[in-house]
């Protein structure tokens, strides 16, 4: 078995690049999607690992939920890097209004995770429950980190649009309550 370096890898350089003062593009948006990511990889473990475990069923089902995951993952990836360059552009009013769909559309994928990872919530057993447990963990602390972050753009936006915003804001976070899977 080999084991990752975190020191000498890429997330070593996220991980300075966000901590710089002199880095506004690893903003709290990008780091929300790259927790969220992270989370996503915790689960796809535990529902592969558990697969080669498990009866041909229950085998077919994990692994058909860590390949939706997959997909899920890349969007998070993309929301990241829309992130990135939504803060490293000038923020003018069309720039504004893209910064705060890029939130919006974060808090929905972690739905949408949530929602594919809830039917098999209790087929992971034994100590892989805990890396799938955590995995959950950090989604939903993904998805408060996100509010944050609407919340802040919900001031740049004009009185017509905050409406708008706010009506989206209230149906994610319904959805979001709905997710009790542990």
């Amino acid at each position: 078995m080999s084991y990752f370096n975190f020191a000498e890898s890429e997330f070593a350089e996220i991980e300075k690049a966000t901590a710089s003062p002199d880095s506004p593009g690893s903003a709290a948006g990008s780091s929300s999607a790259l927790t969220a990511v992270l989370a996503v990889s915790l689960i796809r473990m535990a529902c592969q690992v558990q697969a080669e475990k498990s009866a041909a069923d229950i085998r077919e089902k994990l692994m058909g939920v860590s390949e939706k995951l997959t997909e899920r993952q890349q969007n998070l990836y993309d929301l990241a890097e829309m992130d990135h360059c939504a803060v490293t552009n000038t923020c003018e009013e069309v720039m504004v209004e893209e910064m705060t769909e890029v939130p919006l559309k974060l808090a929905g994928e972690i739905n949408s995770v949530l929602e594919t990872t809830g039917p098999i919530s209790d087929l992971i057993a034994g100590e892989l429950r805990g890396d799938f447990r955590a995995g959950i963990e950090l989604l939903r602390a993904s998805f408060r980190a996100t509010l944050a972050v609407i919340k802040i753009n919900f001031y740049g936006l004009n009185e017509e649009k905050r409406s708008d915003y706010v009506k989206r804001v209230k149906k994610i976070k319904a959805k979001f309550s709905r997710h009790h899977l542990i």
